[in-house]
C-alpha cells in the first residue's frame, strides 16, 4: 500500500488504484478464508477498510492515505501475531477445553477475538485454518 501512496504523490492515481488493488489481492485475500473461520467480524472490518482505502486513493491526499495504511497495518499485524500464537499451541489444546484469546491495540480496543468451544476432534478448526493460510510472524520490532 505504501507504493500506492508513492504513486499518489507522483500524481498517478490510476497506478495508485492498481497498486491498492494488488495489495488487497496479494496481501489480504490469501488469509481471508482463515480469518473468516476464526473471526468473521475482524475479516469484514479489514475488508471494508481495504475497500475504503482503494476508493480513497482516487481523491485523498497522500498524508490521509498514510493514516489509513497505519490503521490497516496495525490490524493485520495483530491478526498475524494472534495466528502465530495459535500455530505455536496447535495440538496442545484438549477436546474438553474451552479457551479464548483477545488481541487489543495500545488503547485496549479489541481488534481480534478468537474463541474455541468444545469439539470432538483434538485440534480446533480455526487453528488449523489459520496455520494452513501460512500467516507469518510480524517483524521483531512490530507491535500488536
Amino acid at each position: 500500500m505504501t507504493e500506492s501512496i508513492d504513486a499518489v504523490r507522483a500524481g498517478d492515481r490510476k497506478r495508485a488504484g492498481e497498486l491498492a488493488l494488488s495489495a488487497y489481492l496479494e496481501g489480504f485475500e490469501p488469509i481471508e478464508p482463515a480469518l473468516t473461520a476464526s473471526d468473521r467480524t475482524l475479516m469484514e472490518r479489514i475488508e471494508g477498510l481495504m475497500g475504503e482505502y482503494r476508493a480513497a486513493v482516487q481523491g485523498e491526499t497522500a498524508d490521509a492515505l498514510s493514516e489509513r495504511v497505519q490503521v490497516l497495518d496495525g490490524l493485520l499485524k495483530a491478526t498475524r501475531f494472534a495466528a502465530d500464537l495459535f500455530r505455536d499451541i496447535d495440538g496442545k489444546l484438549r477436546p474438553s477445553q474451552e479457551w479464548g484469546l483477545e488481541v487489543t491495540d495500545e488503547a485496549g480496543t479489541v481488534v481480534s477475538k478468537f474463541v474455541s468451544a468444545r469439539r470432538k476432534r483434538n485440534k480446533d478448526a480455526s487453528c488449523q485454518s489459520i496455520a494452513a493460510a501460512g500467516i507469518r510472524k510480524p517483524a521483531a520490532n512490530a507491535s500488536a
